[in-house]
């Protein structure tokens, strides 16, 4: 079989040096001209003029025949850009703890304010205020990145966890989550264009959590059992109660601190 490949690259060599004989790797000297080279189904296509030269290299040419080979070389092999189940655990214990301080805000802070008619303290949600600490250069000349409370506390973690469900681009899921995200941010930007109006602002703010539920569901569908499901915001929202902390370094103690977290709470577990 390796000799069998060995003579494959060598004819892969043969084929490139009938085409471009001229053309060392990478170079940009190609003869100002029109000519089509089939390999292996593939087709390469040189053209030259006055202006710019076309820029074809025999690299092109042997990575384009041993795709149709089905040959492996160094320069030829595809991109893995999937996130691995430790990337994506590292990426949840950073994440999953913001999200449920988010969910928290979202209705021990946020619906409060609603109901209670605090406009003022509404309106303050949305104010611009600045990241950097007190010391900071950057806030110093003005360079600091300024953010509201509302996107700090829930919409800026949901939109970093996203990315933890990468496949190879963008996937389907990742695409479903930021909808779900999207719909999150206009129903608090319709709490804000109604301040004023209870009505409107709890209607506005009941979308956003029917958004957010709908965006936990999402990521929980095929999420790995080595780590604990995020729990939606219940229709009474009554009932909900702030969410207990979670350990400290999870990642780094997970053979310890997650299995308490996730098995024994409540449980009767000897810690």
């Amino acid at each position: 079989e390796k000799m069998l490949r060995a003579l494959s690259v060598l004819a892969v060599l043969h084929v490139a040096h009938a085409f471009l004989p001229l053309a060392p790797l990478n170079s940009a000297n190609v003869r100002p001209s029109t000519r089509s080279a089939a390999v292996g189904g593939l087709s390469c296509q040189l053209r030259g003029s006055d202006e710019k030269n076309a820029d074809v290299s025999r690299r092109a040419v042997i990575g384009g025949a041993a795709l149709a080979l089905g040959i492996g070389l160094p320069w030829a092999q595809p991109a893995a850009a999937d996130m691995t189940l430790n990337s994506f655990k590292r990426s949840y214990f950073r994440y999953a703890p913001r999200i449920e301080q988010g969910r928290d805000f979202y209705v021990l802070t946020m619906r409060p304010l609603i109901e209670n008619e605090k406009w003022d303290s509404v309106m303050n949600l949305f104010s611009l205020t600045s990241v950097a600490q007190e010391e900071s250069t950057k806030k110093q000349l003005g360079l600091d990145i300024k953010e509201t409370e509302l996107t700090r506390q829930i919409l800026l973690p949901l939109e970093v966890f996203i990315t933890a469900f990468a496949e190879k681009g963008t996937s389907p899921k990742q695409r479903k989550m930021e909808a779900q995200l999207n719909n999150l941010k206009a129903a608090t930007e319709a709490v804000k264009a109604s301040v004023g109006d209870k009505a409107a602002c709890l209607a506005a703010w009941e979308q956003g959590r029917k958004a957010f539920n709908e965006y936990i569901r999402i990521a929980n569908k095929g999420m790995t059992l080595q780590v604990r499901q995020l729990d939606v915001i219940p229709d009474d929202v009554s009932t909900y109660t702030a969410t207990k902390p979670r350990p400290l370094n999870t990642y780094s103690q997970i053979g310890k601190a997650t299995q308490e977290f996730q098995y024994c709470e409540g449980n009767d577990c000897k810690r």
